[in-house]
């Protein structure tokens, strides 16, 4: 009887106790683990959306911000002999493009900044009253109130006289007594521009060389002109 009423105590429990199994794993993390991962990365998603929700419009804006260049390979296509009271001279005009798929410019101003002569002459000396603004061709006037996407505006850069040797490049600046005194004679020069509008602001340099004598008659016989590089593209 005693040997009976042990195995009935011990039985229950015996009989009780399942048997282990492993559960599975992928890459050597369980369930749990991924589900901890998977919560992590739906949050990170979840602010990411809502950073770039609050600021889309600043990120949309700085995307679209205008960016304004000269086409200086474009100079002898809108360039052209003129006369005005018996005055015959060739008209350098500059477009300033702005890149397609930008919002507009608007108050566009494009300034003299800088000439280095590049040859040596001692024939022209460094101004002191530069950075002065130049002349839109159209209208007139130094403003340009706009520059839609994909569009350009043509800028009155300066005059070459035709028949005068050497040759000599004067500009189209807003001050009349600064034209008749900012003269280049035939040299090498790097003319630094600037091209601000609204929001935003540019730096280039341009490569002039004006040849010693006219050996035609078009403007590029006695010109050359050419965009170098980008100097800046900081913006204001």
């Amino acid at each position: 009887m005693m040997a009976d009423a042990w195995i009935l105590l011990i039985a229950p429990d015996f009989l009780s106790t399942p048997a282990t199994q492993s559960e599975p794993t992928l890459r050597g993390w369980d369930a749990a683990t991924w589900t901890a991962i998977g919560t992590v990365g739906a949050t990170i998603v979840a602010l990411g959306v809502a950073v770039i929700g609050a600021f889309w419009n600043s990120i949309k804006s700085w995307l679209r911000k205008p960016r304004l260049v000269p086409l200086a390979d474009r100079v002898f296509v809108h360039s052209e002999l003129v006369s005005i009271d018996g005055e015959a001279f060739w008209q350098l005009r500059l477009p300033i493009k702005n890149k397609a798929w930008r919002r507009a410019a608007t108050n566009v101003e494009v300034f003299l900044s800088d000439i280095k002569e590049t040859t040596g002459s001692e024939l022209f000396s460094q101004p002191t009253y530069l950075p002065i603004r130049l002349q839109w061709s159209h209208a007139g006037g130094l403003v340009c109130e706009r520059i839609a996407s994909g569009v350009y505006r043509l800028l009155d850069l300066g005059k070459v006289r035709p028949g005068t040797e050497p040759v000599s490049v004067t500009f189209d600046t807003e001050i009349p007594r600064v034209n008749q005194d900012l003269v280049l004679p035939d040299g090498c020069y790097i003319l630094r521009i600037i091209v601000a509008a609204d929001g935003v602001t540019k730096r280039y340099r341009l490569r002039l060389r004006l040849k010693e004598k006219i050996l035609g008659p078009n403007l590029a016989d006695c010109v050359d002109l050419e965009r170098l590089r980008l100097i800046n593209l900081k913006s204001w």
